[in-house]
């Protein structure tokens, strides 16, 4: 999926998708049905708010660059077995993305 996700023709509703299918591939590696079931269910009803906050950012590739690295470095974390450090780039990556959004959004939207 991250592969994919560094097509650079690769539009912004499409990197979404694979975004959110990153994070429920890595709930569903984890083994717990019912947090994979938790991730599928976000994923599907943030879809039309990601790409509205998508939309709202002044340089969407700028961000898909940064999003693509701190993906790269969650997976990272996970392979070397480090839960603790994938857990907290899961974070920053989430808090980070929204904090860009909130920051460039309409406040009267």
């Amino acid at each position: 999926m991250l592969d994919r996700m560094d097509d650079p023709g690769l539009d912004a509703a499409a990197f979404h998708q694979l975004d959110a299918d990153f994070y429920v591939a890595l709930t569903a590696a984890a083994g717990n049905a019912v947090n994979t079931a938790v991730m599928t269910a976000l994923r599907d009803a943030l879809h039309t708010t990601v790409l509205d906050a998508v939309a709202a950012l002044p340089d969407w590739d700028r961000t898909a660059v940064r999003l693509r690295r701190e993906h790269r470095g969650v997976l990272r974390a996970i392979r070397a077995g480090d839960g603790d450090t994938a857990a907290k780039r899961v974070t920053r990556h989430v808090e980070g993305f929204h904090r860009e959004w909130t920051r460039h959004a309409d406040p009267a939207g």
